[in-house]
């Protein structure tokens, strides 16, 4: 199963950036469509694309129904799962969803920090943010169905937040309106309550995150003490700077 997961895979991918040459080598000019053999080309290998891409979208649904039954490891099915966000697999937002809290252990070799970390652990709310807006209504079912403040609950909320652009809270304010089932609804309001802290905390995120862009950088110039050591320091003049040593030595080479 793995062998032939694999061979599709990579075929889809070469299938892919075959095609991608063909079209850059001619400039995307006009031509390239109105040589018919090129076209025709074009249109052969669009389609076996396409079909590459089916072949490994129910891969990775076999895959991630042979995990529920136990046949798969866990590391297979991250993979599986890895893969169905890059291929932007809306076809499977309604399986990936089922799994939002899956888990696997990192790799030994992860140097990533706190978040790199968690996103190897738990791959599938990265896999549901590339496949986007189709991924929202499978996500909340999960939240009309999961305790609020569960674990599982509050990785659903963050994928809400980031596929549903400005519509996470109206989303949900929907799914209330359109329940029927009282215990349902009272965990859609339960739901709706930590998400508005969750939206509050991403937009102080981003603000943050934009702030830091446009800080300017200091320059950094080289100063020698005693010609065996480097000691790093910020170039007067420079925002920021107040032209002290900085905290980072090493030895010259």
């Amino acid at each position: 199963m793995s062998r032939r997961f694999t061979a599709v895979c990579t075929g889809a991918l070469a299938c892919a950036l075959s095609l991608l040459s063909a079209v850059a080598a001619e400039g995307g000019r006009a031509e390239l469509v109105g040589d018919l053999g090129q076209e025709r080309a074009c249109e052969a290998a669009a389609r076996k694309i396409l079909e590459e891409r089916r072949l490994a979208i129910e891969a990775i649904a076999k895959t991630l129904h042979e995990f529920e039954a136990g046949k798969v490891s866990r590391p297979v099915a991250a993979n599986a799962i890895r893969l169905a966000g890059k291929l932007r697999a809306a076809e499977l937002a309604d399986l990936l969803a089922r799994h939002v809290d899956f888990a696997v252990l990192p790799g030994e070799k992860s140097m990533g920090g706190i978040e790199q970390l968690l996103a190897e652990a738990y791959p599938t709310p990265a896999a549901l943010i590339n496949i986007g807006r189709p991924a929202i209504a499978p996500i909340v079912d999960v939240l009309r169905e999961a305790k609020p403040e569960s674990f599982r609950s509050q990785l659903a909320r963050n994928v809400l937040v980031s596929v549903a652009g400005n519509s996470p809270i109206r989303r949900v304010e929907e799914a209330i309106k359109e329940e029927t089932d009282g215990e349902a609804v009272k965990r859609l309001k339960g739901q709706l309550k930590l998400l508005r802290d969750d939206v509050f905390r991403h937009e102080r995120r981003k603000e943050a995150m934009e702030a830091m862009r446009k800080r300017p950088k200091p320059r950094l110039m080289p100063h020698y003490d005693d010609g065996s050591k480097v000691i790093v320091r910020e170039a007067p003049g420079d925002e920021g700077g107040n032209g002290g040593e900085a905290a980072a030595r090493r030895q010259e080479q």
